[in-house]
């Protein structure tokens, strides 16, 4: 006989969505992959461009500058897999899957796991948007200028502003978010803040 756990979806790595509307899959403890469940976050994060599309990230693996960064738009969670579909659960901890596959021992489900967010995954929170100079040797022409936009492409929100072009040196000023800085090229600079 299996053993069958039901737990809350929060992202779907089959096809690629984010779940988080109270849908639980029920799991099979024998049929989990031999290296799941393991644990893993979600980095939710603006699309470039108008600042409307949220992109999903699955990593397993964070540190401090993750956490500053993301903030509330890090979600926690677990990797499980059964047949070839993956997908991250709402699940208090590890022990709670472990102890309830462990339990004995017929095909009914166990109910739904506990949950990390009893409340809910936290909404998603807009991120501040920054301005940043970035200082790129050029001959200030709308060539260069095409150019330092294309080296830069979805690093950036809105416009790619040509500020100045002094003896050869060319500042831009694009908006980003905090935390997000474009990342410099080559030679070139970025800075936090308006090109002065």
């Amino acid at each position: 006989m299996a053993k069958l756990v039901n737990a809350y979806v929060i992202y779907n790595a089959f096809n690629a969505s984010y779940v988080d509307d109270g849908t639980v899959i029920t799991l099979n403890c024998e049929m989990l992959s031999a290296f799941t469940p393991i644990p893993v976050w979600l980095q939710r994060t603006l699309l470039p461009g108008d600042g409307t599309g949220t992109e999903y990230q699955l990593t397993f693996a964070v540190n401090s500058t993750d956490i500053s960064q993301y903030g509330t738009n890090l979600v926690q969670g677990f990797y499980v897999e059964q047949e070839g579909k993956g997908f991250m659960v709402d699940v208090a901890n590890i022990n709670t899957i472990i102890n309830a596959c462990n339990t004995c021992c017929d095909d009914s489900p166990v109910g739904t796991l506990t949950r990390f967010y009893t409340s809910g995954i936290p909404l998603f929170a807009d991120p501040v948007i920054a301005s940043y100079c970035i200082t790129i040797l050029d001959d200030g022409s709308a060539t260069a200028h095409s150019n330092a936009m294309y080296k830069y492409t979805g690093q950036y929100t809105g416009d790619f502003r040509h500020i100045s072009n002094i003896s050869g040196v060319s500042r831009y000023r694009v908006t980003s978010y905090v935390g997000f800085p474009p990342i410099a090229q080559g030679t070139d600079t970025v800075i936090l803040g308006t090109c002065s």
